[in-house]
Formats: C-alpha cells, structure tokens, sequence
C-alpha cells in the first residue's frame, strides 16, 4: 500500500514538473521587417534561452516569496488557499459518498440480482450512466428551478456563503463515480459466484447474506483499486463540463 502511494505521488511530481517545464518554454515573437510587403514572425528557441527563463522563472519565486499577486489583491498563495479550501469541501466528500455507499449499492444490487426491485436497480444504472455529463449537471439545475417556481424554498445554486452551497456540486460530481463503483461492486461479486469458498458456504446453509459478507472481503483490493480512477473522474469533471458547454 506505502509502496502504490509512493509511486503515485513521484509520477504526479513528475508530471507537474513536466507541465511546468513546458510553460517555460520560450515564446517570445520576433518579428523581421524587410520591406513594407515583407514582414517575417519567427519564434526562436535556444537552450540558453531556456534556462534563461527558469531560472528567472525560479529568482521571481524565491524573491517575492510566491507567484505574485491575483487580480483581487491578494497574493497568488492566499488566493489559491481560498478556493483550494472551498474545493475540498466538495472534492472530499464526494470522494466518499461514490466509494462508500457506491460500494453498499453495487452489494445491494448484487444481493436482490434476481428480484424485480434488483433488475430496476441495474437497469437505471444503466440508464444514468448513459446520460452526458453536461446534460445531467444542467437537467439538475433546471429542475431545481422548477421546483423553486412550484413552492421548493428558495436558495442559491451556486456560490459559497450557505452551508448548502456544496450540495448540488456534491451531486454533480457524486453521480458518475457512484454509479461506475455500483456498477464495478456488482460486476466485481458476480466473477466471485464460482469461487469455492462460495459454494462451501452455501452447502453449509449459510445463506445469501453470509456470502455475500465473504464476497466482499475478497473483492476489497480491486474495489479500492477503484479509488484512484473515481478521485480522476471528480477531478476532471469541472474541465468536463466546460469543454462540454464551450463545444
């Protein structure tokens, strides 16, 4: 487990080096007049150059102690503090609700698979996650509105000032993941069925639930598997969203 945190925390420095790196390259525009009908635009690029700009890029950062000050007035650190905070307000528990009770979804589903009220279960799993990101986040929105219009007590959808303004981004970011762990739960006890644990513990009259409890402890690994692909997907929803809209 140290040895997976490890190697996951060198890979993200490494790629955040790397993007950092990138922004640095040089790309400065210098612009060759000949004549009045012969202009040339040439990016030139040298090594020198290069470590030129990290280096001033590093001077700036020991020097002002920061990145410098955001168009608020703040510095770059205590602005970046600001919504870092806010963010994990909604990041965290998102993260929990789709491992948790994702994971107590998918048992639950598995466990009624051959029941009407199981069936429905997958079938609208199936059905939701089917729907576009931005379809669902704007569907929720608008019918929070409607509500409101019909009697629902008024409040703001977006902002930070209340105690529920992380409530309908809880949700938007909760979906997708919680119905992928449900799903991935389910899937993950259904290729457990023909274990031979499975079958001892039904020819010992155990039932249903029994097995289902042995199940998931030998499915722990691959579902915590999952936390790294559900904190990708919360993270990347917002940028998801936007690309969707602007497209």
């Amino acid at each position: 487990m140290l040895h997976s945190i490890l190697k996951s925390a060198a890979v993200f420095l490494l790629i955040l080096v790397g993007f950092v790196l990138i922004l640095l390259l040089p790309r400065e525009q210098e612009i060759t007049v000949f004549s009045a009908f012969h202009v040339e635009a040439d990016y030139p690029f040298s090594f020198e150059l290069y470590k030129k700009r990290i280096r001033d890029f590093t001077n700036y950062i020991l020097t002002e102690k920061g990145l410098g000050d955001a168009r608020s007035g703040r510095t770059v650190r205590e602005e970046s503090a600001i919504f870092v905070l806010r963010s994990i307000k909604i990041i965290l528990p998102a993260f929990m609700v789709s491992m948790l009770l994702g994971t107590l979804m998918g048992a639950l589903q598995f466990y009624r698979r051959k029941k009407f009220t199981g069936k429905l279960q997958n079938f609208l799993s199936w059905l939701f996650s089917s729907i576009p990101d931005f379809f669902l986040f704007i569907a929720i929105q608008y019918l929070l509105i409607l509500l409101m219009q019909q009697g629902l007590p008024h409040f703001k959808l977006y902002g930070h000032e209340h105690w529920y303004s992380f409530l309908l981004p809880l949700l938007s970011l909760s979906v997708f993941p919680f119905l992928h762990m449900s799903r991935f739960t389910s899937a993950a006890l259904e290729n457990e069925m023909g274990e031979e644990y499975v079958r001892t513990t039904y020819a010992k009259g155990l039932g249903d639930l029994k097995a289902l409890l042995h199940m998931l402890w030998n499915c722990w690994s691959p579902i915590l598997n999952q936390a790294q692909l559900v904190m990708l997907y919360i993270l990347s929803a917002p940028a998801r969203f936007l690309l969707s809209v602007k497209g």
